[in-house]
């Protein structure tokens, strides 16, 4: 996840109330089925642990890790200004060498999938695999693989390409980094993107690793969203996914 720094703009992140589009209509949908799941669960990708808190006293145990070194110290700090049983640790999705064999029932991914090349899947979805009890459950959340052309097509601040002029091919531009810019309802502006995979090369990887497609869906901006973010309303920008071990 080298393409957007984290560690420079870990505070910013830091939040207990929603603030930036998918925290309105992709996270919610999330913390839903895996408060429904319950049981340990491990937070792939956690960043400063918004959603570890907001599922925790719901499910028996969470643990989250994340790359970022910027953004587990916040989640952390947070964890000792309100202790709530979370541990958080640093790793990379590819190698989750701390967690051994068959340790948890959920393994959670909230937009963390859309920074690695098709050929970086494999290894995430079989760490996922390895590290989940027999009939758990991978649950995530993860940019559309049509989001460029989304956002090229219907531009709007809330969620804007960086290099909006960069062309974008839906087979010919596969691992090819789009930077983004994020502004929240506050004005606050941050940086994330997305390497471009297709839901074909998600598919492949997972069903290597052992997975089977439990649900998949499209998640399409309502017209519910706060004023801020309604110039994107029926712009498919997020995924739901669903696997089972």
């Amino acid at each position: 996840m080298s393409h957007v720094d984290y560690d420079c703009q870990a505070e910013k992140w830091s939040r207990d109330t929603p603030r930036n589009l998918s925290d309105f209509i992709a996270r919610p949908q999330l913390i839903q089925r895996v408060t429904e799941l319950g049981g340990d669960v491990i937070d792939a990708g956690c960043g400063e642990g918004y959603v570890s808190r907001r599922v925790v006293s719901s499910v028996t145990s969470v643990t989250g890790f994340d790359k970022s070194e910027g953004m587990i110290e916040q989640a952390i700090k947070r964890e000792k200004e309100n202790p709530q049983g979370i541990d958080y640790f640093v790793s990379d999705m590819k190698n989750v060498f701390q967690i051994p064999d068959e340790s948890f029932d959920v393994y959670m991914s909230s937009l963390a999938l859309h920074y690695f090349n098709p050929e970086e899947l494999e290894p995430v979805y079989g760490q996922a695999h390895r590290i989940l009890r027999n009939d758990g459950s991978l649950v995530a959340i993860m940019i559309s693989d049509i989001m460029v052309l989304s956002l090229k097509s219907y531009p709007n601040p809330a969620v804007e390409l960086k290099n909006p002029d960069k062309l974008f091919n839906y087979n010919k531009s596969v691992g090819e980094f789009y930077p983004v810019i994020l502004t929240c309802e506050d004005g606050t502006k941050m940086d994330v993107g997305v390497i471009h995979s297709r839901m074909k090369d998600h598919f492949g990887a997972f069903c290597k690793a052992g997975f089977k497609l439990k649900n998949s869906q499209d998640i399409v901006v309502p017209s519910t969203v706060p004023d801020f973010f309604k110039g994107l309303t029926g712009i498919r920008l997020y995924t739901y996914l669903e696997l089972k071990k």
